[in-house]
């Protein structure tokens, strides 16, 4: 109780690594859910996750700094490895009594999101399975457990995203739930029968992430990249499917948060010459008053060059977005070396109009005014461009994402103004692995390599993320073994940096130790860094300017 500080024990595991109400590391990670626990909106109940994590494998992180080494064991389950066994519970704050929810036979599976329903009686739980691509909606009774499934849906070729923006409507009646069933996610009304009412937004472009529902006026909030693939932007639109209305006009990136009653609104904006700017807005999209306004007057004198986004065209059809910074003082009759910034996973995006784009966003500045032309393009299976272009690296990570990755370093080299020898890469993490496979797969056109933190091999990364895209090592072999970067180490040619935090608990070090070795095997020259102590975002003031400092060092080097 709040009122007299006492504390009231509701649940027991009664065993070691069975958690309740909190997550292992992958369903943190990947899944994006960090509350394990929910309370009802009578207030006289939780719903909860019980999670043993004790069929996952271990990972051991080892610090090497004391004398005498230490070892901090953490459950990290590989692609193709046993999963933890994931249960939901409602217990009864008044009884303690605990009702274990049905949520089918099947342990493989996973329980991305619960939801109360208004009436407190009712749980939904969203269940997929292991090679996410199907997905259930399930409403249970709380008072016996029995569930029965209201909504499913599967992908032939291909995944299901996390669905964060299903939302219950307050009549007991209806559900809003958002799908690219269609090739572009869109929101849809249903009812609790799981009968779909009416498809509220359509087109060529993603709806992209749920603001809320005002249901007295029947409007929905939301943010999409209609006007753009590189933007987003705010809308809103009524129910009925009506009145879609932009409500945002200056060009960037907008997110939104609601009032409860939905008359105001906090738009956080930024666009590559503006950092974030909060500004209240009513239901309208009328500027009402600017609550912060980061202009940073120490910017001024570092004389920033403007991104220019653009269009390349690869394989004389294939139109891809990217951007250009040249430096200020360009001149089109010299020849520029090129670095590029990659990253390409599937869905992700690097040419955003937005502040701060990707992890070396001020560090590019740098090496801009150091007389380089830094590049980035999104790759087939980036997202923002529908469920179809995603869905090209189904299977094989390292296929079309790397080829387009290479033919746009080529596209780079026929420019006039371009050293076409001079072409170097850098990534982190996913971009890490991309910019590996470049180097490997397209030594004719890469000179130069940074890679911090990177897979090398997607047997060695956890279950959710890479069977979502590539299923298991068991049902795609082939798929594996030709995403590895193992598999291209005696293709290397150009020079090579690999960085990597000792801890990471994300991308493991046996990564890089595993690349190592074969490297070695080849009599392949390579440089390595290793950060002790550091996870994979390799944070602290020390050890970043250090990191960026050995990136720069080394490209004014070798590139």
């Amino acid at each position: 109780k709040i009122a007299d500080g006492n504390a009231k024990q509701l649940t027991i595991s009664g065993q070691e690594h069975v958690m309740i109400g909190r997550f292992d590391w992958v369903y943190e990670e990947e899944f994006g859910i960090l509350t394990g626990f929910f309370w009802s909106p009578d207030g006289k109940k939780i719903a909860f996750f019980r999670i043993d994590e004790r069929p996952e494998p271990k990972f051991p992180v080892v610090d090497f700094i004391p004398t005498h080494n230490t070892v901090e064991w953490e459950y990290y389950p590989l692609a193709g490895d046993k999963n933890g066994i994931v249960k939901i519970g409602v217990v009864t704050i008044k009884t303690q009594n605990v009702t274990w929810m049905d949520i089918g036979k099947k342990i493989d599976i996973y329980i991305p999101r619960i939801k109360w329903l208004q009436n407190s009686r009712t749980l939904a739980i969203q269940r997929l399975n292991r090679l996410q691509n199907k997905i259930e909606v399930l409403l249970a009774d709380i008072k016996t457990g029995r569930s029965h499934v209201i909504l499913t849906e599967t992908r032939k070729n291909g995944w299901i995203n996390i669905n964060r923006d299903w939302t219950f409507f307050k009549d007991g009646k209806h559900f809003l739930w958002s799908s690219n069933s269609t090739g572009f996610k869109h929101f849809y009304l249903y009812d609790l029968n799981g009968r779909k009412i009416r498809q509220i937004t359509t087109g060529r472009w993603d709806a992209g992430g749920l603001i809320g529902v005002d249901q007295k006026k029947k409007w929905l909030y939301f943010t999409a990249d209609k006007k753009s693939p590189l933007e987003r932007h705010f809308y809103k639109i009524k129910l009925s499917g009506k009145g879609l209305t932009r409500l945002t006009i200056q060009t960037g990136t907008h997110s939104l948060t609601a009032s409860r009653n939905f008359n105001y609104f906090l738009d956080t904006f930024s666009n590559v010459t503006t950092p974030p700017q909060i500004i209240l807005l009513d239901a309208s999209g009328r500027r009402v008053r600017m609550v912060n306004n980061e202009k940073i007057p120490a910017l001024k004198k570092y004389k920033f060059a403007t991104p220019e986004f653009i269009k390349i065209t690869l394989y004389d059809t294939l139109q891809l977005n990217a951007y250009m910074i040249k430096p200020l003082d360009f001149d089109p009759a010299k020849k520029y070396p090129v670095l590029i910034y990659t990253y390409g996973g599937p869905g992700s995006q690097t040419v955003t109009n937005r502040w701060g784009n990707g992890w070396g966003n001020l560090w590019h500045q740098l090496m801009v005014q150091r007389g380089y032309i830094l590049f980035s393009v999104d790759n087939r299976g980036t997202g923002a461009r529908g469920a179809a272009f995603q869905f090209l690296v189904y299977k094989n990570i390292g296929g079309y994402s790397v080829d387009d990755q290479i033919a746009a370093a080529r596209y780079l080299s026929r420019l006039p103004y371009v050293n076409p020898r001079r072409i170097g890469i850098w990534g982190w993490s996913g971009g890490g692995y991309m910019t590996l496979m470049c180097l490997l797969k397209g030594a004719d056109v890469f000179s130069t390599g940074v890679a911090v933190a990177p897979v090398t091999d997607f047997r060695n990364y956890d279950t959710i993320w890479t069977e979502r895209y590539m299923q298991t090592p068991q049902l795609n072999p082939k798929g594996y073994e030709v995403s590895s970067t193992l598999k291209y180490a005696q293709n290397l040619k150009g020079k090579l940096l690999i960085l990597h935090g000792l801890s990471d608990n994300n991308v493991h070090f046996a990564n890089t130790v595993q690349l190592i070795q074969k490297f070695q095997k080849l009599n392949k020259p390579f440089d390595v860094m290793v950060f002790p102590r550091k996870k994979h975002s390799i944070r602290g003031k020390d050890a970043r300017m250090f990191l960026f400092e050995k990136m720069t060092a080394y490209f004014l080097k070798n590139l």
